[in-house]
């Protein structure tokens, strides 16, 4: 898989990239208002629909990863996607719905270490258990299941626990 560009809806300030770190906790200072409703309602994934029909994207499959983070992951990351295809939703996705609550009591300096560490490896483990169990029924699953946890995210918080992601 060769690196691609995701479109997404621009949800921070002009320049913010260059401030601080590519993940945002919910706290984070640079996300515009209208960024924190796109954002919560995963309206800004929307223009991924142009990398889908670029043939660069799915709707279900590992969601990409910044080039920085899957680093230090490489070769577990190449692995995955020289069998699939990213995609726009994936299971991990639907786990860390309130990855940026989970993240927001984390101190600045340590909010990269601890994605990387942590958070990558479950997500990259989330990702062999779909390869394992890739298909039709499984990627309708995760697509009614992410539809659920956008439209019913409090419902989901109450099933699925406080910011806290579940296990593949």
């Amino acid at each position: 898989m060769r690196p691609f560009k995701i479109i997404k809806s621009r949800t921070m300030y002009d320049g913010a990239e260059k401030q601080g770190t590519k993940i945002t906790p919910a706290s984070d200072p640079l996300i515009t208002r209208v960024g924190k409703l796109l954002g919560r309602t995963k309206l800004d994934d929307l223009p991924q629909l142009i990398n889908i029909l670029r043939g660069e994207m799915s709707f279900v499959g590992p969601r990409p990863q910044t080039p920085a983070y899957a680093e230090a992951h490489y070769q577990e990351y190449r692995r995955i996607l020289s069998h699939l295809k990213p995609g726009v939703t994936d299971y991990a996705s639907v786990c860390y719905r309130d990855e940026d609550h989970l993240l927001a009591d984390l101190r600045p300096e340590k909010l990269e270490r601890y994605y990387i560490d942590h958070i990558v490896p479950h997500k990259l483990k989330i990702h062999r258990e779909y390869l394992r169990r890739v298909g039709l029924l499984m990627d309708l699953k995760i697509l009614l299941l992410t539809f659920f946890v956008v439209l019913a995210p409090r419902l989901f918080r109450r099933v699925n626990g406080k910011h806290q992601p579940a296990g593949p």
